[in-house]
């Protein structure tokens, strides 16, 4: 499909690429970390702690295809084409397989729909070893 955007230079279209035997429908990232407010004898707020960063994906789309997300392990590596830096958290980190669920009714395509997250410290280049 072709679209032009108009005035809108620094504006994104749709989704970068599709998954591996993902047709992408939606596509999330969302960057988080754990806060802690640091109150004084008044419980007034003075300060805040912010550690724990964790970045996390979502993708729901139809099946095209029988590898990537369909075969993984959970809480193993996978690759996400659509990998972005997001909140400080870099891109090209470790991304951990959460949870992945598959979907089929009789009058729709097959669709699927999974989870999940990286870490700052934690590199794709991590050894792993499944027992």
């Amino acid at each position: 499909m072709v679209v032009t955007l108009t005035n809108l230079a620094s504006y994104v279209w749709g989704i970068g690429a599709d998954e591996t035997s993902i047709n992408i429908e939606t596509f999330t990232a969302k960057a988080t970390g754990a806060k802690k407010l640091v109150v004084n004898r008044q419980d007034a707020i003075v300060g805040r702690t912010d550690s724990r960063f964790t970045k996390t994906y979502s993708i729901k789309g139809y099946i095209s295809g029988s590898a990537g997300a369909l075969t993984a392990v959970i809480g193993t590596f996978i690759t996400v084409a659509n990998d972005i830096a997001l909140g400080g958290i870099a891109a090209g980190l470790g991304v951990f397989l959460d949870d992945v669920q598959l979907d089929r009714t009789a009058s729709d395509l097959g669709r699927i729909s999974y989870n999940m997250s990286s870490y700052p410290n934690i590199p794709s280049s991590s050894p792993q070893t499944i027992t």
